[in-house]
């Protein structure tokens, strides 16, 4: 009876034993990964020199189909047109004269108290046109108008003498002086924006009711495709075109060799 007692006992304790050890392997089961699965993760996680050197994809150009036009590249260099400096221009083209930019004067030499004196003459009061025919430049027109009225010398009693006895311009048709261009000679026959270029040109040059044939020697530029900048002069005998009746006390003497001369803007309207 006391063997049988034990023996039960001793089965009840390996019985309690082995329900000790199957929760301990339950526990750890369900609180550690399984082995394959650390593997997993240590194998397949990215190293941190991969993240590092690993170089960005850079997309590929989309392919561009047979004949179609291609972007031009960008160079950062600006285009010239037509119109910028050294181009050359062809055509006719009408300018005119600017007065706020422009001048004519003429110049004479006198003795004046017995010392040499130059006598100049100015006025901005003049208008006219260019006609430019920049395919044959040797038909390009000319017409310039001064207004004598308002030229002014260096004092007041010159000016009123010019204008009461030698111009006599209270006479309507003394008022203003007129070149009209007959010829144009010595240009190149291309003429390019920015390059200066000498010239003659030959026409009649009317005052107080005289019209003479001159020729002026000049030079210009095109400045822009429609903006004409020069120069021009010629010499001439004054007595050609009117007389000074009598010379002040302090006037020795008056050279009758007369230089003309004009500064002239024309643009574009």
């Amino acid at each position: 009876m006391k063997l049988r007692i034990f023996t039960l006992v001793v089965a009840a304790v390996y019985l309690l034993s082995a329900c000790a050890g199957a929760l301990d392997t339950e526990v750890t089961e369900a609180t550690s990964p399984p082995a394959a699965a650390v593997e997993q993760i240590v194998t397949e996680a990215p190293s941190q020199a991969a993240l590092v050197t690993q170089a960005p994809v850079t997309a590929e150009p989309e392919a561009q189909e047979p004949g179609a036009a291609q972007p031009e590249a960008e160079t950062g260099v600006p285009v010239e047109s037509e119109s910028e400096q050294g181009a050359f221009l062809s055509g006719e083209t009408v300018l005119y004269i600017l007065p706020e930019e422009s001048e004519a004067r003429f110049l004479i030499d006198e003795v004046l108290l017995g010392e040499p004196f130059t006598v100049v003459g100015t006025t901005s009061a003049l208008e006219g046109e260019i006609t430019a025919d920049l395919k044959d430049t040797s038909n390009s027109q000319v017409n310039i108008i001064v207004d004598l009225t308002t030229l002014l010398k260096d004092n007041g009693n010159r000016n009123g003498a010019i204008q009461r006895w030698i111009l006599e311009t209270g006479e309507p048709g003394n008022q203003t002086a007129e070149f009209k261009a007959g010829s144009i000679s010595g240009m190149p026959d291309q003429v390019a924006v920015g390059e200066t270029f000498d010239f003659q040109i030959s026409g009649d040059f009317s005052v107080k009711g005289v019209t003479k044939e001159l020729t002026f020697d000049g030079s210009a530029a095109l400045v822009t495709e429609d903006r004409l900048e020069g120069t021009a002069s010629t010499n001439v005998l004054y007595t050609e075109f009117t007389n000074i009746p009598r010379l002040p006390p302090q006037v020795a003497s008056v050279e009758e060799d007369m230089v003309l001369e004009i500064n002239f803007v024309a643009v574009g309207q």
